[in-house]
């Protein structure tokens, strides 16, 4: 009997010593990952200021600061040869928006929420990124250059992933390998210029697309929008925030089937001339189209296929019955609009609110509705 207990015992402590051991283990990786992130943070400071001490040379280059060296004749450069003006200016409507977070997030959180909201949709910024801007600044003057340029930064982020610029990029980059597949360009300053070139190219490219988009847009704004009013089953859905829902209605009109919008929905992901296009947000590495995103939330055989990866996709009934979802009272089109929109489809969403137009026809005008009305509940 002792000699079993003895064994027990024995085992016992060797459980406590594995215990501490993992906790010992993860405590450095925490440590480690923390120094990590202090090093990055520490490396992007000193490229900031690298960069900012390269345009002051700039700038005193452009404003004859080397006058007299060389030849005297030499035309004198203007800065704005040089650098562009980089100041973004914030879409229509968006200062009065901020200025509500901002005056709002100390005294009235809910009109806060109700105005980080519409910014979110708009510039596509985080709910919590935006108010924690506002509690960070000091004045209404930082708080917008600040989030002007996150604005600024995630629009660009989301050029960089459109197909054709990456496609450009990696033509651009010489060498490497299957472990390195960047060391080309790395090493080799050419291949530097080169590549930059070829990525204007094809930024080119893809805002000339736009352009013409948007142009298109406007021509047919006031003939969609006199089509439809809301009314009687549109209020429950869309009742709220009506000056919001007026601006959004002007850019995208109303959807198209006010008494079944989970098959508007569907038609806007299945039925549409992008519905089997292939594109690549970013942030996914995964080329993927619209009817697919539908099939992975409302599909349980294709919806268990994607989740067996890195990506986990909860049903729409476990999520129907979460405490938060109860809460807020979401619909059911609300959670399966929130669901497509924290998937790679956000990048559709986002083309259409920023531009105010239809790629082939396409403003999946229900969705985003449908989206917006989820996010005000929440």
């Amino acid at each position: 009997m002792k000699a079993c207990w003895g064994i027990k015992q024995e085992r016992t402590d060797n459980l406590e010593e594995e215990v501490t051991k993992l906790k010992q283990e993860l405590a450095a990786a925490r440590d480690a990952s923390a120094r990590k992130e202090r090093e990055m943070q520490a490396m992007s400071a000193k490229l900031e200021r690298e960069l900012a001490a390269a345009r002051d040379s700039l700038s005193r280059l452009a404003s004859g600061g080397q006058q007299g060296i060389g030849n005297s004749n030499r035309p004198r450069i203007r800065t704005s040869q040089i650098l562009p003006d980089t100041t973004w200016a914030l879409p229509a409507g968006m200062r009065e928006k901020l200025k509500g977070v901002y005056d709002n997030t100390k005294d009235n959180k809910e009109q806060a929420i109700t105005c980080s909201s519409e910014v979110f949709l708009r510039l596509n910024l985080s709910l919590d990124g935006i108010q924690e801007l506002a509690k960070s600044a000091t004045s209404f003057a930082e708080y917008e250059e600040k989030v002007t340029r996150e604005w600024e930064l995630a629009c660009k982020q989301q050029a960089l992933g459109e197909p054709e610029v990456r496609r450009k990029m990696a033509e651009k980059i010489p060498g490497g390998c299957e472990e390195r597949p960047l060391s080309g360009i790395l090493q080799d300053e050419e291949a530097r210029r080169v590549c930059g070139r070829g990525l204007t190219e094809a930024l080119c490219a893809v805002q000339a697309v736009e352009r013409e988009a948007g142009s298109a847009s406007e021509t047919k704004a006031e003939e969609s929008n006199s089509k439809f009013s809301m009314e009687q089953g549109a209020q429950a859905i869309f009742g709220k925030l009506d000056e919001f829902h007026g601006g959004l209605v002007e850019r995208i009109g109303l959807p198209s089937k006010l008494d079944n919008l989970r098959d508007a929905m569907k038609e806007e992901h299945c039925k549409r001339a992008d519905s089997k296009e292939e594109f690549t947000p970013s942030n996914y590495s995964t080329p993927t189209t619209p009817e697919q995103e539908w099939n992975a939330i409302m599909d349980p055989e294709r919806r268990e296929q994607l989740s067996e990866g890195p990506r986990k996709i909860q049903s729409l009934e476990d999520l129907m019955d979460k405490e938060p979802v109860k809460e807020a009272k979401l619909q059911d089109i609300e959670v399966i609009a929130l669901l497509l929109y924290t998937g790679p489809m956000y990048f559709k969403y986002n083309q259409v609110l920023r531009a105010g137009a239809a790629y082939k026809g396409n403003k999946y005008t229900t969705t985003i509705h449908c989206v917006v009305s989820g996010v005000i509940k929440l």
